[in-house]
């Protein structure tokens, strides 16, 4: 089989993902490191399964494709609504305004519209740039309240620090991209667009990176 770009970058997406959810199996019951990171194992356990099964898909079909599109709408409101909440418990100050809750709920209600009215069996281009837009924003909060409050604290040793910057290079990396991916696809060579969409396999393999990073300062850090 002659592997193209594409196809290495998505090797490499994989990769990444299995590294980051093989090490955070180790985090699991251990009492040493930061609450908030205790049960986030279960999303990189959801990554590494997607992996599998879009190795699969991709290469063998398993699936129909209205199938592999109602897995990759779940586990798309799984990725917002997971992140979402992950962010929030590590908010310097938990309580939110009303406006950044009234823009989880509209955020929600547009990703799934766009779920609902669209052709599962193709790429849900709007539903990701809603979802990662959010999240964008999200991680701006965090950001915002973090220089605000915690000046002192050594960023580079900081879980939270590395796991909110890894979703927030990996949303705004990818946000172009799927808000132009018909218009790609309309004008560009095949493989060209594929080339072009490698760049989202680079982006959340790196993403997962930044976990790693995040589970291998977590132990005996301070509790924030």
């Amino acid at each position: 089989m002659r592997l193209t770009l594409y196809d290495i970058f998505l090797f490499f997406m994989w990769g990444c993902m299995f590294a980051s959810f093989l090490l955070s199996l180790k985090m699991i019951g251990n009492k040493n490191i930061p609450p908030y990171m205790r049960k986030f194992y279960w999303y990189t356990i959801i990554a590494a399964s997607f992996s599998l099964y879009n190795f699969f898909q991709i290469y063998f079909s398993i699936t129909s494709k209205n199938a592999s599109g109602f897995f990759h709408s779940s586990l798309l409101l799984f990725h917002f609504i997971f992140l979402s909440h992950f962010i929030h418990s590590v908010f310097p100050n938990k309580k939110l305004p009303k406006s950044l809750k009234l823009l989880f709920f509209l955020f929600l209600v547009l990703i799934v519209t766009c779920l609902l009215v669209n052709d599962l069996s193709k790429p849900q281009s709007s539903a990701y740039v809603f979802t990662n837009f959010g999240l964008v924003i999200f991680c701006c909060w965090y950001y915002f309240q973090l220089f605000l409050e915690m000046p002192m604290i050594n960023l580079f040793k900081l879980p939270s620090f590395w796991v909110i910057s890894g979703v927030f290079f990996c949303m705004c990396a990818t946000i172009p991209l799927n808000a132009l991916r018909g218009y790609l696809f309309d004008t560009l060579p095949y493989e060209s667009y594929l080339s072009l969409g490698a760049l989202l396999s680079i982006s959340y393999g790196t993403m997962h990176l930044f976990f790693i990073k995040a589970y291998l300062c977590s132990p005996n850090q301070p509790q924030v």
